[in-house]
């Protein structure tokens, strides 16, 4: 088992999905993680686009993602990419968000700028989309079960930027971030910010949980 592979199964949440999935109730994730969520994932999402354009080689398709050209060659439509999860999970990333169907749970999508979860009805359709107009129906889904799906692809996140400083090195996530207007987070701090992400959102989703429970 690689390195990256140990760190995201202990990164993986203590409980299921299928303790979340009954809690149905509004969630609302707590103002201070949403603004920070937005802005990382605008960063995160402008790395990606270093990581595919890097001279000494595709780092995403280095670390297993799939390239999917649009067809036809239409330069109006940018090029997917799709992560394998395991467990029959997976992940679209694109210039404009990213969409995760995990094994068990809800398919949702996020976007870059309003990075709070949508439920896609056909998830099967996210393998053909290349722009915003090619996705299927969504709708917005402030529930735990939606946020939790959101959570796997945070940890996701979370190991392949510690894979990507093992791998291409430190600098080389400093240069992508000096690139970019309104640096949120340090060049190699990408990683602890995902796994910080990650921690104070799976505690408010089980103190949800929690307090319905309760109820």
């Amino acid at each position: 088992m690689s390195v990256t592979s140990q760190r995201l199964d202990a990164a993986r949440p203590a409980r299921g999905p299928a303790e979340i999935d009954p809690v149905r109730r509004a969630f609302v994730v707590p103002a201070g993680l949403r603004r920070e969520l937005r802005d990382v994932m605008n960063q995160q999402c402008w790395c990606w686009g270093c990581d595919v354009r890097r001279p000494r080689g595709n780092l995403l398709m280095r670390h297993g993602a799939a390239r999917v050209r649009p067809p036809g060659g239409d330069r109006r439509r940018s090029t997917a990419y799709h992560v394998d999860l395991g467990e029959g999970a997976w992940a679209a990333l694109w210039g404009f968000g990213l969409a995760v169907v995990p094994a068990r749970g809800l398919p949702v999508l996020m976007f870059r700028y309003e990075p709070e979860p949508r439920l896609i009805l056909d998830a099967t359709a996210l393998r053909s989309v290349w722009s915003p107009a090619d996705l299927p129906p969504h709708d917005a889904a402030k529930i735990t079960p939606a946020w939790w799906s959101a959570l796997t692809m945070f940890r996701w996140i979370a190991s392949y930027e510690a894979w990507v400083l093992e791998h291409a090195g430190a600098a080389w996530r400093r240069q992508c971030v000096e690139q970019f207007k309104g640096v949120i987070v340090s060049g190699g701090g990408l990683a602890a910010v995902w796994d910080s992400i990650g921690d104070r959102l799976e505690r408010a989703i089980l103190d949800a949980v929690r307090t319905v429970s309760a109820s």
